[in-house]
């Protein structure tokens, strides 16, 4: 799930609970957790954390009901769990878009992702500079992220009409051009 880029929340709740997925049919109707389910509820988790500039990593009940939906309650109450115990060590977003040489950069692949997601989402608050400045945050990331997120930020630049002038994004730019040219498409 992590190398197709699954929502770490999700992933990260199925690791750490072994009755996150169904294991038999279930006994009365409606949502129950499957491996479909899940990245189903991943998508949805994904739009969430990429449309809130304020999340603070606690999920709130309405969201908790949306995953609820393709996960079943149990397991969309696993995630909320996570979410709340991982939230701790991934950093604000206004520490990434102010500070990002000094921000944390959790160990995690995901929780990187994590991280990324939300200062992310909290680009339209700001100007130009704060885009470089998630630039140079990303630099800063495991390779494999750094690549998958530096193209998601010149896209969602190019599409905020954010420009991306800084060292690390023009770098970065040339490197990965046929990249990015891929997403554009």
């Amino acid at each position: 799930a992590r190398n197709n880029q699954v929502n770490e929340l999700i992933v990260g709740a199925a690791e750490s609970n072994e009755n996150f997925f169904a294991d038999g049919t279930p006994t009365e109707d409606g949502p129950y957790s499957t491996p479909r389910g899940a990245v189903e509820a991943a998508e949805d988790l994904d739009m969430f954390m990429r449309s809130t500039s304020d999340w603070d990593g606690h999920l709130p009940t309405w969201m908790v009901d949306t995953l609820a939906m393709n996960l079943g309650i149990g397991a969309a109450n696993m995630v909320a769990e996570h979410s709340r115990l991982v939230a701790h060590d991934v950093p604000d977003p206004l520490d990434i878009l102010t500070s990002p040489e000094t921000a944390n950069v959790p160990d995690n692949t995901g929780m990187q992702l994590l991280a990324f997601n939300r200062a992310l989402g909290s680009l339209t608050r700001f100007s130009d500079d704060a885009a470089n400045n998630l630039f140079t945050y990303v630099t800063r990331m495991m390779p494999e992220n750094m690549i998958v997120s530096g193209v998601e930020l010149a896209k969602t630049a190019a599409q905020k009409g954010l420009t991306l002038n800084s060292a690390e994004a023009q770098q970065f730019m040339i490197k990965y051009s046929d990249l990015i040219g891929l997403v554009a498409k």
